[in-house]
């Protein structure tokens, strides 16, 4: 990912294709026959030790499998630079291949449980490489995706869109108390408040929680205020977690309020089928 699917301002893409000029999976599977004289017969030897060779797919490639155990990730000094050295090879070799179309559209969303990831690892780990790609994506997304005070959803080049829905706002105001939590500087903590104060004015329901989409513009038949994950965390338990760190960081209790309120009203979907909130 941070090698091949972030843009020049910081962002992750937010495909890359299956296909490619050899079909589908083309540019990603192998045959055993280019694995072994590609590597040589050391490196093959550690790298079967680390990869499983014999998963192959319909059209006869092999789909590299990191294996659960692996020998070859304790091993010496010399024996894990001849698993790095085959992992070079064999990137130098896929290269050669043509190669596989990105989708290069940006999505809010999807870049914020991307900074959310990064500096997560960073700060469990130390590694200053992804605490840096993770605070140039938010940069970017606070400096290009918010508009007048709105997050929006999507941008391609120099096209934005419109105002954009509650896991745009959302999973920014995660990311950033993510950042946070990282490497504190009170000027995250003022746009975190920013953030709040977005969810509040146009996604909360009087009633308690937050609809999907905000109240102005476009006249809808419903809002939707959703209590349950699919492929993406659910935004209302991404904000109600938000908000309830943003209210240990500020101790202003109407970020606690609006967390309860949430709370109180997806209770009885929560316990009906709390595997899914």
């Amino acid at each position: 990912a941070l090698r091949e699917m972030r843009a020049a301002d910081g962002l992750f893409y937010t495909a890359v294709d299956a296909d490619s000029g050899g079909g589908e999976g083309a540019f990603y599977g192998w045959e055993k026959d280019d694995l072994r004289q590609t590597l040589t017969a050391e490196e093959y030897q550690v790298f079967t030790a680390h990869y499983a060779v014999d998963n192959t797919l319909a059209n006869g490639t092999v789909h590299l499998t990191r294996r659960l155990s692996s020998p070859a990730a304790a091993a010496d000094k010399d024996t894990r630079a001849l698993l790095h050295s085959a992992l070079g090879k064999l990137y130098d070799r896929r290269q050669q291949r043509p190669a596989a179309a990105i989708d290069d559209k940006t999505l809010t969303a999807w870049n914020a449980l991307m900074c959310r990831g990064l500096a997560r690892y960073a700060r469990l780990t130390g590694d200053e490489k992804a605490l840096t790609a993770a605070r140039a994506a938010y940069d970017a997304l606070y400096r290009t995706m918010r508009l007048n005070g709105r997050t929006r959803t999507a941008k391609r080049h120099e096209q934005i869109s419109e105002n954009g829905f509650l896991d745009d706002c959302a999973f920014l105001l995660d990311a950033n108390l993510e950042l946070l939590r990282a490497d504190f500087s009170p000027a995250l903590l003022a746009q975190a408040t920013c953030l709040g104060d977005e969810l509040h004015r146009y996604f909360h329901d009087e009633n308690g929680g937050f609809f999907f989409t905000d109240g102005g513009g476009k006249t809808l038949i419903r809002r939707l205020k959703i209590s349950h994950d699919n492929a993406l965390p659910c935004g209302n338990g991404i904000a109600v977690q938000a908000l309830l760190t943003l209210y240990q960081l500020t101790g202003e209790t109407r970020w606690r309020q609006l967390a309860d309120a949430a709370l109180h009203v997806f209770y009885d979907a929560m316990l009906k089928n709390p595997a899914s909130c």
